[in-house]
């Protein structure tokens, strides 16, 4: 991609380094729920924007649109889950990916950074697209550290749905997200899909 290096493409200073780490527990049981729900709330419909759930780096739990996939410009701009459909959450209009935050931070005692959201940028055809994401949704389950017996909140979410809605022309795009975890550490990941 022509936009640089994933160090060029972060514009912000590094975050506090610790060596000290450990795992973190996400609690996930929101997964299970959205999917269900989300199968009532279209009545069984197939959504117009597809969305991949594998063979996915362990940090982005769905990306959408789906690698190689190829949308309608109505679905793209679209506010629903179906091109057709009553507005819904929106969640997965543009450019977007519901992202694991215990996959990417990391433990670091007494340490204050920005919430994950802030910190990701979106790149489609060699463009860094301004700013953070235009939608975040917060699944409401904590990120938690366990070390040495004692729990530590992160005050930090476990996940969160991130989109961004750039202007596109139809055609092949290839788009590339770019995430600094909270110890300086950066993840990419690119993909192509295709507007018609």
């Amino acid at each position: 991609m022509g936009g640089g290096s994933a160090s060029d493409i972060w514009e912000q200073g590094r975050l506090p380094v610790s060596k000290k780490l450990c795992v973190p527990i996400v609690l996930t049981a929101i997964l299970a729920a959205g999917i269900v729900g989300a199968y009532f709330l279209l009545g069984g419909k197939k959504p117009c924007m597809p969305s991949a759930t594998e063979q996915l780096p362990n940090y982005i739990l769905e990306l959408w649109p789906a690698p190689e996939a190829t949308i309608t410009m109505k679905c793209y701009n679209s506010t629903s889950l179906t091109e057709s459909g009553p507005d819904g959450p929106g969640d997965r209009q543009g450019i977007g990916a519901w992202v694991s935050t215990g996959d990417i931070d990391e433990f670091v005692a007494d340490a204050d950074f920005e919430p994950l959201p802030a910190r990701i940028r979106l790149v489609v055809d060699g463009r860094t697209i301004p700013g953070g994401p235009t939608y975040v949704w917060d699944d409401l389950s904590a990120l938690v550290w366990i070390r040495n017996g004692v729990r530590y909140s992160s005050g930090e979410s476990g996940s969160y749905k991130t989109g961004w809605k750039p202007a596109l022309e139809p055609g092949e795009h290839e788009a590339q997200l770019v995430f600094l975890s909270n110890t300086g550490k950066v993840f990419e990941y690119s993909w192509r899909f295709r507007i018609k």
